[in-house]
């Protein structure tokens, strides 16, 4: 198209002939349409040179954002400038001979030499022979008759397709979807056409349509707001929303009060009685006496949810059952082999027929992954949300929808034998990870999570405290939390190192969740997130630690670390470590104990030797690693930082100790000077290995290993699976890798 067109009063084609200027093209993108009462549409129309031009077109469904060919005769006047009548709209095709060719090739399956053939035969008139279906030409260039039908059809879907892309992407559907819903309405229904006509089909046949997104299309397509397909849409979106809520069996008043809401509208009940019996004569919705449900929910699912919940109740003894690792077992042992179509259609039903019955640890599952990726997306991170089990990921991404929610292998793919291929969470790009049901990782897939996610990347892992590690690098985790407490409503996340109970490793989440005295007494006293690690009772021991003992350790208003609960045994253990560590920090020794993972030492500021009193490790990315062995001598081992001296004793440390060490591999992102990790008799450290490799991945400053030289080096010995065997060999690769300023300071 050359130069533009009159618009208010101005006219921008100069040095074109009348005939020339009335016959002109317009290519270009809809910025905006209105649908008239008599059939007409009126847009607005941007070229490719930027100029804006009118389009009147009879019988044309336009909406914006999409690209036209359009064809017809330029008014002489219409308003304040001139107007295109369309008589025609054509395919949208590249203006170069290499573009042309390239469409050619995709829109009717041919090859290069193919297209070369018909662009010497026809040049760029090629497309309207296509476009017109003109087999008459197409055969006087020596083309067979199928040859001719083959690429009419071909074009025909090309074409229908093309046009649909717009629509389909205004849905928030991919191909997937438009090959779904193209099945769905049958191989003779034109799908640009079917939706231009009526996009709320998209909502009846497609679960998770969007239905404000399909509304507003719906609407600007001049679909009138109490036309009888908006209320049969409005049916099924008030259904699946309310089942994504856990209320997927209604009666029918409860549900025309719910679309009617979505309608903005008050249809007659003559109305909504035709609306529901023609959805419930397409097998679209179910009756069942006075309630109404999806089939999709419920029949498609009934014999394995069925199966589902009869090995549940057999293993638990409850009915529904209250138990997440007997549900967990009953969806293992449940028999699903369904061929991949029937499963497809299966896979939503099946979690949205579980998650209506209130599994125990469910909610907890979901309230940890909902407030993860909102805390996410208030900072606009992009969040991964791993789930142990498929069902999990179903009742999730119902109540929570986002793309990166679901099992590691449907969303990091799977090897030969079925195992999730963690080596490629890189790809998905992500800011943080939250992996539920963490203790069922092996170490390879730890391993991978720790060192091949993305720089900056947090990683979250909710279960068993042995395998609960987070850590974070160059994001410190206060980001989230107080980006967290900005919003509206606020969130309070505590990110969590769980101790089983006995059925459930959600479980000492769900009793902390559900008391909130004890969360707020750590995270509202201190305004952080806490490590916590529940013990038995959290309001008594965990209030009690927070209460009693932190004040003691004079960290000030806002202190930048928090330690709670001293160990993962027992209450009466742990109550007895919290007593110790009251009669430590008696004023008599307080040149022996103070705090670590300030952001800074102060030359006043007491040094606290680490053990399992601290749950949490503080330690921020690129620690130089110090190593520090000491005798069973009743001298002092002196060590300096920043000036200030240091004494730890080895008394000191067995007293401390009590005879034993236990380190959970759980790591968190406050700034650390220094960690001092005691080493025990023999170096019988629990996850020994595992543990300082975390460590020293993630540390900044000094880690000091405090013991016999032998003990430490048993540790050191303690083999890690592939793809690290040593953590003597990491300690040696670090050490290469250090600035010599770094090397000649250590």
């Amino acid at each position: 198209m050359l130069g533009g067109v009159c618009l208010g009063g101005r006219c921008v084609y100069r040095g074109m002939s009348s005939a020339a200027l009335a016959n002109a093209p317009l290519d270009g993108v809809i910025l905006s349409s209105y649908q008239s009462l008599t059939g007409r549409t009126l847009a607005v129309v941007e070229d490719r040179a930027g100029h804006r031009a009118f389009a009147i077109g009879e019988g044309l469904k336009w909406v914006a954002g999409e690209r036209v060919a359009l064809r017809g005769r330029w008014s002489e006047g219409v308003g304040a400038g001139r107007c295109l009548l369309v008589d025609s709209q054509r395919a949208v095709v590249p203006t170069d001979i290499a573009g042309s060719a390239a469409q050619l090739m995709s829109a009717l399956s041919i090859d290069f030499a193919g297209a070369t053939k018909l662009l010497s035969a026809f040049g760029s008139d090629i497309f309207d022979v296509l476009e017109r279906g003109d087999a008459e030409r197409l055969a006087d260039a020596n083309y067979s008759g199928p040859e001719v039908r083959q690429f009419l059809e071909s074009w025909r879907r090309f074409r229908s397709n093309q046009s649909a892309q717009t629509l389909l992407d205004r849905l928030g559907l991919n191909e997937a979807h438009r090959q779904t819903l193209a099945r769905m309405l049958g191989s003779e229904t034109d799908l640009d056409v079917a939706l231009r006509d009526n996009p709320y089909l998209a909502v009846i046949h497609l679960p998770g349509v969007d239905w404000s997104h399909a509304d507003e299309l719906g609407l600007e397509l001049g679909v009138p707001r109490d036309s009888a397909e908006r209320r049969k849409a409005a049916v099924v979106a008030a259904l699946r929303g309310l089942g994504d809520a856990g209320h997927s069996f209604l009666p029918a008043p409860v549900l025309q009060t719910a679309a009617s809401r979505l309608l903005a509208l008050s249809p007659s009940q003559t109305e909504w009685d035709s609306a529901l019996q023609h959805l419930r004569s397409r097998r679209l919705i179910a009756f069942d006496a006075d309630r109404v449900y999806l089939p999709e929910a419920f029949e498609d699912a009934a014999n394995a949810a069925r199966a589902v919940l009869d090995c549940a109740r057999a293993a638990s003894l409850n009915d529904p059952p209250e138990d997440f690792a007997a549900m967990e077992r009953a969806v293992n042992q449940a028999d699903f082999r369904l061929p991949r179509a029937h499963f497809d259609v299966l896979a939503p039903a099946l979690g949205r027929a579980l998650t209506a019955i209130d599994v125990v640890g469910h909610p907890t599952a979901q309230h940890l992954a909902e407030s993860f990726v909102r805390m996410c997306q208030a900072l606009r991170l992009v969040p991964v949300v791993l789930c142990p089990a498929y069902w999990v990921a179903q009742a999730l991404l119902e109540r929570c929808p986002d793309e990166r929610i679901g099992t590691a292998g449907a969303l990091l793919g799977v090897n030969d034998q079925g195992e999730p291929l963690y080596e490629n969470l890189a790809s998905l790009q992500p800011d943080a990870v939250l992996v539920i049901g963490a203790e069922r990782l092996p170490m390879p897939a730890l391993t991978y999570l720790l060192t091949r996610r993305t720089d900056g990347c947090a990683v979250i892992l909710a279960g068993d405290p042995a395998a609960d590690i987070g850590v974070v690098r160059g994001r410190p985790f206060a980001e989230l939390a107080r980006a967290a407490s900005a919003a509206s409503p606020p969130l309070k996340l505590v990110p969590l190192g769980i101790a089983p109970d006995r059925d459930s490793p959600l479980g000492a989440v769900r009793a902390l969740l559900r008391n909130p005295a004890a969360a707020s007494a750590l995270v509202g006293r201190f305004d952080l997130p806490v490590s916590v690690l529940q013990l038995g009772e959290p309001a008594d021991a965990l209030t009690r630690y927070a209460a009693e003992v932190l004040p003691k350790l004079g960290l000030g208003p806002a202190p930048e670390l928090v330690c709670v609960t001293p160990t993962r045994s027992s209450l009466p253990r742990a109550m007895y470590a919290v007593r110790n560590l009251r009669r430590i920090l008696n004023p008599d020794h307080a040149n022996t104990v103070g705090a670590v993972g300030r952001t800074q030492l102060a030359p006043a500021d007491p040094f606290l030797v680490t053990r399992d009193l601290i749950d949490g490790l503080y330690i921020p990315a690129g620690t130089r690693l110090r190593l520090i062995t000491a005798h069973d001598s009743k001298g002092p081992v002196a060590a300096s930082l920043g000036g200030q001296r240091i004494l730890i004793s080895a008394d000191r440390v067995n007293d401390i100790l009590q005879g034993y060490v236990l380190i959970t591999a759980h790591m968190h992102w406050e700034r650390a000077d220094v960690v001092v990790l005691a080493v025990p008799e023999g170096g019988d450290v629990p996850l020994g290995a595992s543990v300082l490799y975390t460590i020293a991945a993630s540390a900044t400053r000094k880690l000091v290993l405090l013991g016999s030289p032998d003990d430490v080096q048993l540790l050191l010995r303690q083999s890690v699976k592939a793809p690290y065997s040593l953590f003597e060999s990491l300690l040696h690769d670090l050490h290469a890798q250090r600035p010599p300023e770094a090397t000649a300071d250590a």
